[in-house]
């Protein structure tokens, strides 16, 4: 029931977007990443611990996903409407949807420890953010990409990126990123689990600081 109505919601945010944007998808999967964070702090919270803990946090956001993820996929036909359905026909990804579903676990084993461990080390929250990006990219198997570039960029694009992993100077990740840029490629679905790092820090920050 939570779940239907920050559907609802969401689904509105997205139409508030193709209106500002004329019709591009900026950052749905954020929309959606959000949305399931904001309702499952809901669900959890308590007067006397608003937040308590993240790892409690993403294993309810993954309740409260993870029926709509397989219903949802049960009723794709063999005419996907969306470029992510045809990517969950074709190679099995499951998106966004898939990695909220789970938990979150490219957020909680990766961007967040880099992001934390970044800005401990003395990165700005801006450079910290960078190098969590680049371990997003290393890692998930973001559908933007594949729609941009098929199955050859998606994996030419994890492979440089991993490649400059763990300690990429801000010279080679800016060299990175013009070349992404030539070919057209853009980690979007990464860009939106970067949000949810800086959210989910931001959350950890407020509480250690009450």
């Amino acid at each position: 029931d939570t779940f239907l109505l920050l559907r609802r919601a969401g689904i509105a945010a997205e139409s508030t977007m193709y209106e500002a944007t004329g019709g591009v998808n900026t950052h749905k999967g954020a929309v959606y990443t959000m949305g399931v964070l904001c309702g499952s702090l809901g669900r959890l919270w308590r007067a006397d611990a608003p937040f308590a803990d993240t790892k409690q946090l993403l294993k309810e956001c993954g309740k409260l996903a993870l029926v709509s993820l397989k219903k949802d996929f049960s009723c794709i036909t063999n005419e996907p409407a969306t470029a992510g359905e045809r990517l969950y026909l074709e190679r099995g990804i499951t998106g966004i949807r898939g990695e909220v579903a789970a938990g979150l676990p490219s957020v909680f084993k990766h961007s967040l420890p880099v992001f934390r461990r970044c800005l401990s080390e003395g990165y700005s929250s801006n450079d910290a953010g960078v190098v969590a990006l680049l371990h997003l990219i290393a890692e998930v198997e973001d559908t933007n990409l594949y729609r941009r570039g098929g199955v050859e960029g998606a994996a030419w694009a994890a492979t440089a990126a991993a490649a400059l992993l763990p300690d990429p100077s801000m010279e080679e990740i800016e060299a990175l990123d013009e070349e992404y840029i030539r070919r057209n490629l853009s980690p979007g679905g990464c860009a939106d689990l970067l949000a949810a790092t800086y959210f989910l820090h931001k959350l950890e920050k407020k509480t250690s600081a009450d």
